[in-house]
Order: structure tokens, then C-alpha cells, then sequence
């Protein structure tokens, strides 16, 4: 896989402090301040041809794992190490964010269940908009 190799090669030229020259820097920067907006295309295309009722059980059980187990999964170890305050907060939040679009493209790049990644994407991240809310609150009253 290409990508590790050139995950090395970036750890070896941050060690070594080597700058890259400009005629990569800026070509690399443009590909992935684009990174985004393709993978949300990608994402569009898959949604656009799913079939909602295929797989739901999967479905409901990534978002109950993702969703709710992050979140308590995060508290008990905030409480464990005895973290408190905005950091503790920011990391409670932060457990409670939904399925990367990542997961879907990654997903449709190998033919690794394409549509259930896709399905796991936008239910996650609609039903995210009350789950985080309510870690949110629950980070201001609890942390």
C-alpha cells in the first residue's frame, strides 16, 4: 500500500527537518484542501442509490455503539483518570461525533460493503444532531 510508504517517508523528512520543495508543497496542499468536498460527493452518489431497508439491524447497532457506547464508554474513562473541566468536556463531545465520511469512502475504494458504510454515514450523522446535544448538556452538568 503506497499510502504507508509515503506515511514514512513524511515522518522521515519531519525528523530529519527536509522541506519539501515548493513544486510538491503546493500541488500537495490543493489535493487536500479537496479532500473533503470529494469525499462528500462520494458520499452523495452512494446515498443517491441506497436502499434504506437493506441492513438496518447493522445500522442500528453501529449507531447504538457509536452514538451512546462512545460517549459512556469516554465518561468512565474521564472518571478513571480523574480528568476534569473543558478538556474532559471537549473529550466527552468529542466521543459523541458521528461516523467519519472517511468510513464511506474508504469503504467504496476497497468494495468493502459500500452501501452499509454509506447508510451508517447519514444516519449517524442525522440522529448525531440529538445525541450530541444531549452529551453536551450533560458534559456542562456533569464535568
Amino acid at each position: 500500500m503506497p499510502v504507508l510508504y509515503a506515511l514514512l517517508a513524511g515522518i522521515l523528512c519531519n525528523v530529519l527537518d527536509v522541506p519539501l520543495p515548493e513544486f510538491i508543497w503546493v500541488p500537495a496542499n490543493y489535493i487536500a484542501e479537496g479532500m473533503i468536498s470529494v469525499a462528500l460527493l462520494t458520499l452523495g452518489a452512494q446515498v443517491a442509490n441506497l436502499r434504506l431497508t437493506a441492513g438496518l439491524s447493522k445500522v442500528t447497532y453501529s449507531l447504538l455503539l457509536r452514538l451512546m457506547g462512545g460517549p459512556i464508554i469516554a465518561f468512565v474513562i474521564i472518571k478513571l483518570f480523574g480528568m476534569e473541566g473543558v478538556i474532559a468536556q471537549a473529550l466527552l463531545i468529542a466521543s459523541a461525533m458521528p461516523t467519519s465520511v472517511n468510513s464511506s469512502v474508504i469503504a467504496q475504494e476497497y468494495d468493502n460493503h459500500p452501501a452499509l458504510a454509506a447508510q451508517i454515514v447519514l444516519f449517524s450523522t442525522l440522529i448525531s444532531s440529538i445525541t450530541v446535544t444531549l452529551t453536551i448538556y450533560f458534559a456542562r452538568l456533569f464535568l
